[in-house]
């Protein structure tokens, strides 16, 4: 959660004060499990109606729609008393589990009468969803439906079974195990090839810093811990799972592409992409994360150029040698 409160920090987009005032009042939640969405799929849009009545000098509630906290719709109820709510979603915004609230509100007005009027006012039907197709931004609520295809999980020889199927449980309970192809899952003390995870553990001990410096979790303490990254490698994201000395019973992935567990539970969780202005990865001094990256990245595009030349070379060298001519193929002098 901490990336939905860091966004609705930038935004300005959470209740404005008046929103707290005793006038308003909830008056619908529903929890929108990512698991339980049609495969390759993402939550694009949710509409709510709404309908209330007005008072008699036309004081009229507004009502607004939240996103695990975020506002990101409001609006007046209408004459006759009903208004729909929609809203594109943010997908930065979702969770594994979203939570949809809609809360009635009078503003700057604290009276009976105006809480009485909020009071009144009901949600016609459930949420609404739209879907639309699958992205290639990666975080642990979208793989959540991609997996819903079927997951394969890869792991090592030193990992428990039952740590493997926690797994399973936190991801895709309802999906397919495969052997090959789907979506894919390590669980290992280091990453797949070709993959750079957000926190890096191939570079020496590191452990997590604010902003300003302060630590939040000590490099010896890290090392003990078990991490949930999401690596990316072109359209097929893979989490990878590096076990930790504390394993806890449950594993709530929940926002972001990084997770830390301890044997309690969960210890933090982020998006690389957004929270990493409040918080970031400590190597020893002098380790380079950025610069061994852009090396990796320079190696890979040397490699294709490499590659592309050759294969431009072949085929120059292919057109020019001589053809064989068959006899339908052959001109009539030839006979």
């Amino acid at each position: 959660m901490s990336a939905i409160l860091y966004l609705a920090s930038l935004t300005g987009a959470v209740m404005p004060p008046a929103a707290s005032a005793p006038a308003r009042i909830v008056i619908g939640q529903d929890v929108i499990d990512m698991r339980d969405l049609p495969a390759r799929s993402r939550l694009s849009a949710v509409t709510v109606d709404i309908r209330g009545r007005a008072g008699r000098d036309a004081i009229r509630p507004w009502v607004s729609m939240a996103i695990n906290g975020v506002v990101v719709a409001r609006a007046k109820l209408r004459a006759d008393g009903r208004v729909t709510l929609r809203a594109d979603v943010d997908e930065r915004l979702l969770s594994m589990r979203s939570l949809i609230e809609v809360a009635a509100y009078v503003p700057n007005c604290g009276t009976p009468r105006c809480h009485a009027l909020a009071a009144a006012t009901r949600i016609m039907g459930p949420v609404r969803q739209d879907h639309g197709a699958a992205r290639g931004d990666a975080t642990f609520a979208q793989l959540a439906t991609r997996y819903r295809a079927g997951l394969t999980i890869a792991q090592g020889r030193d990992v428990n079974p039952a740590f493997a199927t926690r797994i399973r449980a936190a991801l895709a309970p309802r999906s397919r195990p495969l052997a090959t192809g789907g979506g894919r899952v390590v669980i290992a003390r280091q990453p797949p090839s070709g993959h750079v995870a957000p926190i890096r553990f191939d570079l020496g001990p590191v452990g997590l810093v604010r902003q300003d410096g302060v630590p939040l979790i000590a490099p010896n303490v890290l090392a003990d811990l078990t991490v949930v990254q999401v690596l990316r490698a072109g359209d097929r994201p893979v989490i990878w799972v590096r076990p930790g000395r504390d394993v806890p019973p449950l594993l709530d992935l929940d926002g972001g592409d990084v997770a830390i567990f301890g044997r309690s539970g969960r210890v933090i969780a982020f998006s690389s992409d957004s929270d990493m202005r409040t918080l970031h990865p400590a190597y020893e001094p002098g380790v380079d994360a950025d610069g061994s990256l852009r090396a990796m990245r320079l190696w890979r595009w040397f490699l294709l150029i490499v590659w592309v030349a050759a294969s431009g070379g072949l085929a120059v060298i292919y057109r020019r040698l001589p053809k064989r001519v068959t006899a339908a193929e052959a001109p009539a002098w030839a006979a």
